[in-house]
């Protein structure tokens, strides 16, 4: 596979990779490999609430706020 990068993106990486001493290569397979990761949990969840929803589970707003608020008081 060869993966073409915008200039500055290209030179970001290479200074990313001569700073943390590791190769060009390494890091774009570790972006590439986080990225995947990052989409498949984004998939799974969108794929959850929408059985959710399917199945009525659903919260109505003040009971979404009501959590929210509870976060940001209690962390």
């Amino acid at each position: 596979m060869t993966l073409e990068l915008k200039p500055e993106l290209e030179h970001n990486l290479e200074q990313i990779a001569f700073q943390s001493e590791r190769s060009v290569a390494d890091l774009a397979h570790e972006a590439v490999e986080s990225y995947v990761a990052y989409q498949a949990r984004i998939i799974a969840a969108v794929q959850e609430g929408r059985a959710a929803g399917e199945r009525g589970d659903m919260l109505d707003h003040d009971e979404v706020m009501a959590m929210m608020d509870d976060i940001i008081e209690n962390g």
